[in-house]
């Protein structure tokens, strides 16, 4: 996806999760989508943790650990 595309706003359904390459860009768009649907956005920490015997590209290859999310407003959705 383009960052056009995502201007434009593209339904979340669109979203070809499996098809991104990177990890990190997988969490980003999954704890928005969740800011999103909670009305707040928040500031997210996480370490991504790769897991052993899968490829670096894999989108299941990871797990996110010492994660924590804080609150920042409600008012800029």
């Amino acid at each position: 996806m383009n960052e056009g595309a995502w201007r434009r706003g593209v339904n979340v359904d669109e979203i070809p999760f499996g098809e991104i390459a990177f990890s990190s860009m997988t969490i980003v768009l999954e704890k928005l989508i969740e800011d999103v649907d909670k009305g707040a956005l928040c500031v997210h920490h996480g370490v991504i943790h790769k897991k052993e015997g899968y490829s670096p590209s894999d989108p299941m290859g990871y797990e996110l650990r010492d994660y924590i999310a804080m609150t920042t407003t409600k008012s800029a959705l």
